[in-house]
């Protein structure tokens, strides 16, 4: 193989490669055993292999343990032995684990055959969505949080000064006792509301995040698309309150607008 050949060969490898943000690995499993029939219980199989073979040399090491009549050392020895071999196959179930679910989002992808949206042109109408674009991420309870701090109340909130800031950072504090711990993530114009739990980073990396300069790309489920209606105070009821409370607010923060799509993410990752 020339050296041109290991160059594209190699190119094509940088480019191909995600870093995961966050996974719903439930959703996966879900979508994956309809669409990829007999890939879960395949891959479900192998993870139970490993399990077995953790099980398998646990028993091993403890037997060997208690045979030992030379004296503790090697007792000990066995105990340390048993405890790197556990550790090791931990490690490894674990890697398979990842592996297994990047592998899916990809397995996924494919069998989709969804076209990426940049967000340049119409978003796709189907249910299933692929869009790659710039991104915003808010959490309103963490920033209620950071306006209680008392130094910051009483540089921002008693601005007399500027009392249009007073009144916005007072209207930020109040509206995420409705929006709650959720990081909202816009994409475009498009809201992503992922589950807290299926994010693969911690909250402090995910705030790093917000200051990232790079596309965000979403694997995700197309739930609604809003128009006027959705905002409509008039059409308030006992069922629909909150959603339409909440759906005002993110409009008045920015956050979404109409013919903003709200998505159900599957994946969430940089490429």
């Amino acid at each position: 193989m020339g050296k041109n050949s290991r160059k594209k060969q190699e190119m094509k490898v940088k480019k191909d490669i995600k870093e995961f943000l966050y996974i719903d690995t439930e959703l996966v499993d879900s979508l994956l055993s309809q669409i990829k029939d007999g890939l879960v219980k395949t891959i479900t199989k192998a993870e139970q292999s490993v399990t077995g073979l953790n099980r398998q040399n646990s028993v091993e090491n403890t037997t060997s343990g208690k045979i030992s009549v030379i004296g503790s050392g090697v007792s000990n020895s066995t105990k340390l032995n048993h405890t790197n071999n556990k550790s090791e196959q931990n490690l490894a179930s674990l890697s398979l684990n990842t592996v297994y679910y990047d592998y899916a989002v990809e397995i996924l992808e494919n069998e989709l055959n969804l076209s990426l949206s940049t967000g340049k042109g119409s978003a796709s109408e189907e249910n299933f969505i692929l869009s790659r674009n710039e991104f915003s991420i808010c959490n309103f309870s963490e920033l209620n949080n950071l306006l209680s701090l008392p130094a910051l109340k009483k540089s921002i909130l008693d601005d007399v000064n500027n009392p249009a800031t007073s009144e916005s950072f007072q209207m930020l504090g109040d509206a995420s006792q409705i929006l709650g711990d959720v990081n909202y993530i816009r994409l475009g114009k498009n809201l992503i509301i992922p589950k807290n739990d299926d994010f693969r980073v911690s909250e402090t990396q995910l705030e790093l995040f917000k200051n990232s300069n790079r596309y965000l790309t979403v694997l995700g489920i197309v739930e609604s698309t809003l128009s006027k209606k959705d905002f409509d105070l008039q059409t308030l009821n006992i069922n629909n309150v909150k959603g339409v409370a909440t759906l005002n607010i993110l409009k008045e923060l920015n956050v979404v607008e109409d013919n903003s799509k709200l998505i159900l993410p599957i994946a969430l990752y940089f490429k």
